[in-house]
């Protein structure tokens, strides 16, 4: 599970979250906007300062339309 206050750089694989970034030609702002998330939110979350909760990662997930098992990759395994 997710902790909202994970130490810094915790479980989430920020750099897949990155690359899907990419793919879609997404910068920080326009995934802040994309997903209804602050975009204070999302640099602290980038920069592994902040641990995603479940509310945060599922708007991220929607609004990048990310597939289950990358989804899964990004936010939930070690």
């Amino acid at each position: 599970t997710m902790c909202k206050n994970a130490q810094k750089g915790g479980r989430m694989n920020r750099e897949l979250l990155k690359a899907e970034m990419d793919k879609r030609g997404l910068n920080k702002l326009q995934l802040a906007e994309l997903s209804g998330v602050d975009p204070s939110a999302i640099v602290r979350i980038l920069n592994g300062d902040r641990e995603p909760g479940v509310k945060i990662a599922a708007k991220i997930v929607n609004a990048m339309k990310l597939k289950p098992t990358t989804a899964t990759k990004i936010f939930f395994e070690d």
